[in-house]
């Protein structure tokens, strides 16, 4: 039996990233999202008006999307009630969010140049896609935001070799309902797999 149910927002099930971006007068900012997906040289987000993301990617057009691994968590955790906005929107007062200058230092996590864009990356986090903002697509409260993907960097910790990734090592953080878990075994594989799966080891 199935019963339809009404819900604000349905999170099912997404990887955390956190998505670095600049403003025009170089302050760096963090804003943890789990509304995004790539098609081959493409990335899509989700990203609220009232955050400072979304107007520093107005103004800049570009970013680093920070891929998030299950140990870090709690350090996302702690800028998960921070905006970069000095002036904060009602609806987020009333959530309790606060000003923070300094994401990178409230979280604990280490900021390292890009490669392709100025934008900074996060040294914590073992997969980052720095890319260009290409399309804007406003909606109610939020946009939807067509990035092309300029560079992708991988921790050798989680490679099998140049180009592939070891999943056994890779544990991606991700957002179920609000909760913060991860994957925890390995039940079968794509017909398209090419990544790398060492059989004789179990899933992180």
């Amino acid at each position: 039996m199935f019963k339809q149910i009404h819900k604000d927002s349905l999170y099912y099930g997404f990887p955390v990233t956190l998505l670095a971006t600049q403003s025009i007068d170089g302050t760096d900012n963090i804003s943890p999202i789990s509304s995004s997906w790539t098609l081959n040289n493409h990335v899509v987000l989700g990203v609220s008006f009232e955050g400072q993301a979304y107007q520093n990617m107005l103004t800049t057009k570009e970013a680093t999307i920070n891929i998030a691994d299950s140990k870090i968590w709690s350090n996302i955790e702690r800028i998960a009630r921070t905006t970069g906005k000095s002036h904060i929107d009602r609806n987020k007062k009333m959530m309790g969010y606060q000003y923070c200058s300094d994401k990178f230092q409230l979280g604990g996590f280490s900021k390292i140049p890009s490669a392709t864009v100025k934008t900074a990356a996060i040294r914590e986090c073992p997969i980052r896609i720095e890319v260009i903002i290409e399309n804007i697509a406003p909606q109610d409260d939020f946009a939807i935001i067509i990035c092309k993907i300029k560079s992708i960097f991988v921790d050798t910790s989680i490679l099998h070799d140049n180009n592939h990734i070891d999943v056994t090592k890779w544990q991606p953080l991700l957002y179920q309902f609000r909760s913060y878990t991860t994957t925890s075994a390995s039940l079968g594989q794509n017909f398209r797999f090419e990544e790398y799966l060492d059989a004789t080891k179990p899933a992180n």
